[in-house]
């Protein structure tokens, strides 16, 4: 009965916030449609809660809320090993802990990501009564800002109609499900979301702005999935050269800073000095050691040198863009992750329409089709899990679906006609132009 109280209560503070708050008038949406956004993300994040805890081996999100439940117990007694984490010092285990709960300071930097969202989420423990459910309220509104906020950025950068935007940005099933519970993606696609806002205050000379999204966006990468800066590095240089050495010329400021890398990286390994590819090679042992009943069938490593690596390029590009396949699926969840693949390639080869007229594109329609690529790239290198392929590409497939959405001039037009003759899901307002310099020619 008490877990049941409090859950109507911080539902009613929710539902408060969100129809009262001025937080929630900003976005161009009414507050009654985010108030539906939020308590759909807060049900998903329950039933994902549940197949973690009786579907999935690992059972990754109730073992995090579980550690940090301990942290919240035993925060006072051991303040100073805490700090001593978060600020580099190294400090010594109380003595006979539990391993995972304090760990030296080797351990820690080897998952960092984990340690820090497991203590993260200790500070709502103290509010939650040890209920998971009651604790998906933080999850909830953490998924929530970050869709919002893609919402609002890419409704000033792409042209596509408020209610088209507004399916493609809350309401794709994959991203929906899988930044609905206590995980790390919800973290990164917050991380992300910051970078959005970021650029889009750059390219409005808004520096301040751009310097705290931005810096936020990558602090967020850097504690939750380290590896992903080296994926949103260089995609951020050329999103910030292109106002200034490469105007109207977007794909060849990509290419280029990705041509320079490669030729860095390559240089690196020839000399022995780095080598990435024992890097990546080493990291993907590591998921190769992992166990769990949805590893790909006859999987094996790849060895840290060239010819291993492109002869190896092809199955991953396969198992990151078709797996699961829909003739070996096991169950539902396996079904629904070859269905969403299989529509992400429908979708695809629909929009593949070459007789249309070129249009002006945002410069963030290039960082995120450049980001999404990469991504993917990466994905299909390292991980042989089909879970964790599925639950890692959600970000970048979500990204490639919207910008393939522009290419559908069928459902541009369809949804144009409806909102000129009924009410959107949010208020009808006339889309700004972000600027001048982010508007730039195929």
């Amino acid at each position: 009965m008490p877990l049941a109280l409090l859950f109507i209560a911080y539902a009613f503070l929710a539902a408060l916030w969100i129809l009262k708050g001025k937080s929630f008038k900003v976005w161009g949406l009414t507050p009654k449609f985010i108030l539906l956004l939020f308590f759909l993300r807060l049900g998903l994040g329950a039933i994902y809660g549940q197949l973690h805890l009786e579907y999935f081996d690992a059972g990754d999100t109730y073992l995090y809320f579980e550690e940090s439940q301990r942290i919240a117990q035993t925060l006072w007694p051991y303040w100073d090993y805490y700090w001593g984490t978060w600020t580099g010092q190294a400090p010594i285990p109380p003595a006979e802990a539990d391993v995972y709960l304090y760990p030296d300071w080797a351990f820690i930097k080897r998952d960092f990501g984990t340690y820090a969202l497991v203590h993260i989420h200790a500070i709502p423990q103290f509010f939650s009564a040890g209920s998971y459910l009651l604790h998906g309220f933080f999850v909830a509104f953490l998924g929530l800002f970050a869709s919002l906020n893609f919402y609002w950025v890419l409704n000033r950068h792409l042209q596509l109609p408020a209610r088209l935007l507004q399916i493609a940005c809350f309401f794709m099933p994959s991203m929906l499900f899988w930044t609905a519970g206590l995980h790390k993606d919800v973290w990164v696609y917050l991380s992300i979301s910051g970078l959005l806002l970021g650029l889009d205050a750059y390219y409005r000379q808004a520096w301040k702005r751009a310097l705290g999204f931005l810096g936020l966006g990558l602090l967020g990468l850097a504690v939750f999935r380290t590896y992903l800066l080296g994926l949103v590095f260089p995609a951020l240089t050329a999103a910030s050269l292109l106002p200034f050495l490469f105007k109207n010329r977007p794909i060849r400021a990509y290419l280029s800073v990705y041509a320079v890398l490669a030729l860095g990286l390559f240089i690196l390994e020839m000399t022995g000095y780095f080598s990435p590819l024992e890097v990546l090679a080493n990291r993907q042992g590591a998921f190769l050691a992992e166990k769990g009943g949805s590893v790909i069938a006859n999987a094996t490593a790849w060895e840290p040198n060239f010819y291993s690596f492109f002869s190896y390029l092809p199955n991953a590009l396969f198992n990151v863009c078709f797996r699961p396949l829909i003739w070996n699926v096991k169950d539902s969840l396996q079904l629904a992750a070859a269905l969403e693949i299989l529509s992400f390639w429908l979708l695809f080869f629909l929009g593949l329409n070459k007789g249309r007229n070129p249009q002006k594109r945002s410069p963030l329609f290039y960082f995120m089709f450049f980001y999404a690529l990469s991504n993917l790239l990466l994905i299909g290198l390292l991980v042989v899990n089909l879970g964790t392929i599925v639950r890692y590409r959600s970000i970048a497939l979500h990204f490639l679906v919207i910008l393939l959405l522009q290419s559908f001039h069928f459902l541009n037009e369809y949804f144009q006609s409806k909102e000129s003759r009924k009410k959107p899901l949010g208020p009808k307002t006339e889309r700004p132009a972000a600027s001048r310099r982010a508007e730039l020619q195929d």
